[in-house]
């Protein structure tokens, strides 16, 4: 009976240990695999480089009469450490003056903007859903992507991501290149005016040949046919000159 009893103590002294260790265990590999997921998770990747630049130009109906308005914009990338990109942005006025800055972009905390224009740069290859926080100059907020879509930005076919939001009575639609990252439109209605910046100009991708544009075929075919024609022309034998053939004997020749 004793050694029972010995027994079943024996087996309480070595259970209970056991069984905190699994549970610490268990713990542990949870806590770990916690800390992974949330450091993959928030992870973002800056897609621009030192040395890349965008060109936008404005487009914009309801502008003050008499105001100065904006007609192109440039950013140029100076320089890229972890999630933070310095860059320099020129602002081309119509009146021919331009204005120049040196802004602070961090994808992440959304710090920075481009004069007016907030979210220039977001993460890479960021997607439907994805919630980002933008804006700068003292206040931030943020926006869900919204969709995603196919556009021609500097003469090519870039997949982009897109939100529309609000701020102050200002209604917004920001588009994104999807694997830079970079802003390559955005448009802004408020009151009467409306304005639209697209980009034009950039050295972070290649315009697409001539040959891969729809419209460079409708022109090429329209050249081929009218070359045809001039050389049809060209080579029909000119139409062969009539004589008159003289009126047979005794019937009078009308004049």
């Amino acid at each position: 009976m004793h050694a029972n009893e010995e027994t079943a103590e024996m087996k309480k002294v070595v259970f209970i240990p056991l069984t905190i260790l699994c549970l610490l265990t268990l713990v542990l590999l949870m806590r770990l695999t916690f800390d992974i997921y949330t450091a993959e998770a928030s992870e973002v990747r800056v897609g621009v480089k030192a040395g890349d630049w965008i060109k936008c130009e404005y487009s914009i109906t309801g502008w003050p009469a008499g105001t100065p308005s904006p007609e192109w914009l440039k950013v140029e990338i100076l320089d890229v450490e972890e999630t933070r990109a310095t860059m320099r942005v020129t602002m081309h006025m119509s009146d021919g003056t331009e204005q120049s800055d040196t802004v602070n972009v961090d994808v992440v905390a959304g710090s920075g903007t481009f004069d007016t224009l907030f979210g220039g740069i977001i993460p890479a290859d960021s997607k439907v859903g994805d919630s980002l926080t933008i804006g700068g100059d003292g206040f931030t907020f943020n926006v869900t992507i919204d969709g995603e879509t196919t556009g021609t930005y500097a003469g090519a076919n870039r997949r982009v991501v897109y939100a529309s939001f609000s701020q102050y009575g200002t209604e917004l639609t920001y588009y994104w290149d999807r694997q830079t990252g970079i802003i390559v439109e955005a448009s802004t209605t408020s009151g009467g005016m409306t304005a639209i910046a697209k980009v034009t100009e950039t050295n972070m991708w290649e315009a697409a040949p001539l040959w891969t544009q729809w419209w460079f075929w409708i022109v090429m075919g329209i050249a081929v046919v009218a070359l045809a024609g001039a050389v049809y022309l060209k080579r029909r034998p000119p139409p062969t000159a009539t004589t008159s053939l003289p009126p047979p004997e005794g019937v009078e020749q009308s004049e």
